[in-house]
Parts: structure tokens; sequence; C-alpha cells
């Protein structure tokens, strides 16, 4: 028995290691640009050597020899030779010219979660088959590294020497280069912005330059956050990349957020926290119905109504009670509970809405009235609005802010079925996309007190 379990393992390793190397040229074959280069100049001068006139203006036409039957032989003939193709050929003129692409180091990427799982599916069989025959896995030969490197090895090593370098590079480089721009927080306003669709759908205001460039930029390297193993060698820098680079974006929106608000009353009331214990000009505005549909159309903080109403209908079927939060504890500044139910309230009770607004309008008073009392001292009560131009600048800043930081952010959940989670090593990262959305939700406040001194 002894004798047949090592012969079938000898067997078992040879056949892998065949399977291995097939699979790494496959690879190679993809992401190697001069491989595939190389074969098609071998292609070229075969083609050149062919008496038989093939070209685009041959219209099919075959020697008046060759009748049908040959026509359908060399088809047959062709289908057969796909199947005895070296992985290097069958790429180079199969794969590629029917999925028009050519071969790029990005494609390791899209191999490098299917080829996990396929590596991981060999060594349980592997284990389930020592099991059934019976073999000694404490035995040195079974534990013996293969002859051949695996291809999952393979491949991690193209993407962490070749990948992820120039990955990096364009995440950092086209930040930078975005933020350098004159124009980089400018508002990109076309004719059809202020018209109104057809529809009630929200319309899709683009982002600002700076905005738009980080989103693009590293839109690889969140993708590679998902295909790679958590915490190894190469996803650890990767984060660290990200959060550079929001970093970076950030330091530069918090000099533009300050050259727009500085000096502006409408500054001053924001920063303004009450007296007495009062609630804040900036709480206040929270409270208001426009804000809550604002934070919903950037789904701020996943106010999704769908996923809202699916999870109390699963919190009323459950048998166990919430858990209270702590006397101590600061109240929410988004409750998605509220989020949810805004509009219903509005349909069933349009008289309280309006009676809310109207005391929401009056405490927003009580910190405005001091600016109209004309017979205070002017230096101490004299209002600075920002002009049309600014006033555009903040509201496209806010608008791109908002909307690049829930971008980001939906970046970073894993979506299955009927669940969405958010990765749990990223915390870094999205602290630093909080605090990006922080200042568009800044930004969208600065603008409403700014048009409430202007009315």
């Amino acid at each position: 028995m002894s004798n047949i379990t090592s012969t079938m393992h000898s067997v078992l390793t040879a056949a892998h290691d065949l399977i291995q190397k097939e699979v790494k040229d496959f690879l190679l074959a993809c992401i190697d640009e001069k491989a595939h280069n190389q074969m098609d100049g071998m292609d070229r001068v075969r083609e050149q050597g062919k008496e038989r006139d093939r070209g685009l203006f041959s219209l099919g036409i075959l020697d008046q020899e060759d009748d049908d039957n040959t026509g359908k032989s060399t088809l047959h003939a062709t289908r057969k030779n796909v199947m005895e193709m070296s992985a290097t050929r069958f790429v180079a003129t199969v794969l590629f010219p029917h999925t028009k692409t050519s071969p790029q180091v990005h494609h390791a990427l899209t191999f490098r979660r299917s080829l996990d799982r396929w590596t991981c599916e060999i060594n349980a069989m592997k284990k389930e088959l020592a099991a059934i025959s019976g073999q000694d896995t404490s035995l040195p030969s079974y534990n013996a590294p293969p002859g051949e490197e695996p291809a999952i090895v393979f491949l991690d090593k193209i993407i962490q020497n070749n990948l992820l370098p120039v990955l990096q590079q364009e995440a950092v480089d086209g930040t930078v280069v975005a933020l350098e721009m004159n124009d980089a927080f400018d508002p990109l306003l076309d004719r059809t912005v202020f018209s109104r669709p057809s529809s009630n759908a929200p319309m899709d205001v683009e982002m600002c330059k700076a905005c738009s460039v980080l989103y693009s930029s590293t839109g690889s390297l969140f993708i590679s956050i998902h295909r790679l193993p958590d915490g190894g060698d190469m996803y650890l820098p990767m984060v660290s990349v990200l959060e550079h680079v929001v970093l970076t974006f950030l330091s530069r929106v918090k000099a533009q957020v300050a050259s727009i608000c500085d000096g502006k009353t409408a500054q001053r009331l924001l920063l303004d926290k009450g007296k007495g214990g009062g609630a804040s000009f900036s709480s206040i505005l929270e409270r208001r119905g426009t804000f809550t549909k604002l934070m919903r159309a950037y789904d701020v903080g996943g106010n999704n109504p769908a996923e809202t109403a699916t999870s109390s209908a699963t919190d009323n079927k459950s048998s166990l009670s919430p858990l209270s939060p702590p006397a101590n504890d600061t109240e929410a500044h988004y409750n998605n509970e509220s989020t949810a139910n805004t509009s219903t309230d509005e349909i069933e009770n349009p008289e309280a809405t309006v009676e809310r607004e109207e005391a929401i309008f009056g405490a927003e008073l009580v910190y405005l009235r001091p600016f109209f009392d004309f017979l205070l001292d002017s230096h101490r009560t004299g209002i600075v609005m920002c002009s049309d131009e600014e006033l555009t600048k903040a509201a496209c800043l806010a608008h791109s802010l908002l909307k690049v930081s829930s971008l980001l952010e939906s970046r970073l959940q894993v979506r299955g079925n009927g669940y969405t989670k958010t990765l749990s090593s990223t915390r870094a990262l999205r602290e630093a996309i909080k605090t990006l959305k922080l200042n568009g939700i800044k930004m969208s406040k600065f603008c409403r007190i700014d048009m409430l001194l202007q009315t």
C-alpha cells in the first residue's frame, strides 16, 4: 500500500508541476506585452510565406482545386489546432482577437481572485485524497515544496513588483497634478446645468476637476484592495498610499475652504456654539427637512430608504430588544430613522411639517437678528457676504466633496447577496474620507447661511 501511495504521490506531483507551468505560461502571455509582440512578428513572417491570398480584398476565394470538402476539412483542422496550441499562441491568436484586448499588467488583478480560489481548492483536494488513500501527511515528502513555483506566487510577484508601483505612482502623480491646476476647484458649468429634466430624478452634476481626477486616478488601487489578501506585504503599503493621497487632497481642500469662508459672517455664525447651553446654529440647520434630503441625495451615512425599511422590518420580527445608548452618549448628527421617516411624515401631516420648519426658522432668527439691528455698533454687526463668484465656488465645492466622499466610501464596501459590509482593515483611510465629507457638509451649511443673509 505504501508503494502505491508513493507512486500516486509522485504522479500527482508531476501533474501538479505541469499544470502550474501551463497556468503560468497563460498568465505571462496575458500580461507580458513583449511576448505578444514577438508572437505577432512570427505570425507576420508566416503570412508572408503563404502563396494563397487571404487579405482584405481576397473575398475569401480559394484556389480552384479546393472544393467544399477541402474547405470543411480545413475548418475542422483549425478547430483541432486550437486545442493543440500552446498557451502563448492561444492567447495571441484566439483570446485577444475575440475579446478585442491586448496584454497588460493590469490583467493580473483580473486573474488574482479566481486563481487564489482555484489554489485553495487544489490544496483541499490534496488533503482529501491523502486522507482517503491513507497517506501519512507528516512525511517530509508530502510537505516538500513543489518543484515548480506555484502560479499564485508567480502572479503575486508580478503584482508586487510590476503593477502596484505603477498604480501607486498614477494615484499620487495624478492627484498632485490636478491640485496644481489653477482651476482645480472651479465649477464646471454648462448651459444645461439649470435645465429641468423630464423626470423627477436628480441631475448628475459634474464634480470639479480635482475631485474627478482623485476619483479616477485612485480607482485601480481601490479595486486592488478587494483582490489582494488582507494584511499582506502588498495590502498595507497600498492602503497607506491611498491614505496619503486622500490626506494630501484634504490639505488643499482645507486651504480652499479657508480662502472662501475666512472673514465672512456666515463662517462666524457657523462656528457659534450657542449661549447658555443652547443649540448651536450648525445643529439648528441639521433639523431642517432640506438638510435631511441633502444627506439622502448624497447617501451620507448610508441612508438608503430601502435598506432602512428592510432593517426596520427585521428588527420588528426579532425577539431581541435593542440596547439603549449610554446616558452620557452624544446625540447622533444624522439619524437613519428620522431620515427615512421624513418624507412619510411630510405626506401624512403637512401642517405639522410647516409648523416644524417655522419653529426652526425662528431659532435661526435668534442668531440672525443682531445683524439686522442697525442701532448697534456697525463694526460688530457688519455683514460680510460672498460675491456671486465666491458663492458659486462654495456650492460647487460642497457638491464635489459630498459626491466624491460618497463614491470613495462605496469603493470600500463589499456587497453580496443581501448584505453590504465595510472593510475593517481600512480604518485610517475611512477616517480621512469622513473628514473630506465633513468639509463638504460644512460648505453646504455655509452656503445656506450666506443665502439667508443675502435674502
